[in-house]
């Protein structure tokens, strides 16, 4: 049996190379966010929160119902309800009757999310070329195979 590893060892507020993988994809993920954040602000969307992208991301341009949202966002459909709600008072989502399913509803954009979603796209790829010029074009570009093909483990189960 492999000898467990000393929990003292283990940095909570501190990044060292060698932490587990899933630590450094959180902690870049986390600042990515808050940056996206931040920067979104600055485009006047001061009311849009990290929580909030974790619904917003998952809405399909073309609709999606709360179900298929709470699915990929991984919680509860009354979490997605919730947030669901908070958005759309805010103006960035709006609900309508589901043509193929009198039960549900399709969550969408609306003009005002559209906007903001198309700032995201800009902003994102304005982050995207300080991580090339920090680490090179090459590298972000295996970093995106290599994790192209550890997420195809998790797309088979």
């Amino acid at each position: 049996m492999k000898e467990i590893p000393d929990i003292n060892k283990i940095l909570v507020d501190d990044v060292d190379e060698n932490q587990p993988l899933g630590r450094f994809l959180i902690l870049l993920f986390r600042a990515f966010e808050g940056d996206l954040v931040k920067r979104l602000e600055a485009h006047g969307y001061s009311d849009v929160s990290q929580a909030d992208l974790n619904t917003l991301r998952f809405v399909r341009p073309s609709g999606s119902t709360s179900i298929e949202v709470a699915k990929l966002a991984g919680v509860s459909k009354q979490a997605i309800a919730k947030s669901i709600s908070a958005i759309e008072a805010r103006g960035y989502l709006k609900r309508q009757p589901n043509s193929h399913d009198g039960r549900s509803q399709i969550v969408l954009f609306t003009s005002k999310g559209r906007r903001m979603i198309g700032v995201c796209i800009h902003v994102i790829a304005d982050i995207e070329r300080i991580y090339e010029k920090t680490i090179g074009t090459k590298a972000l570009r295996d970093i995106r195979s290599s994790l192209t093909k550890l997420l195809e483990i998790y797309a088979k189960n």
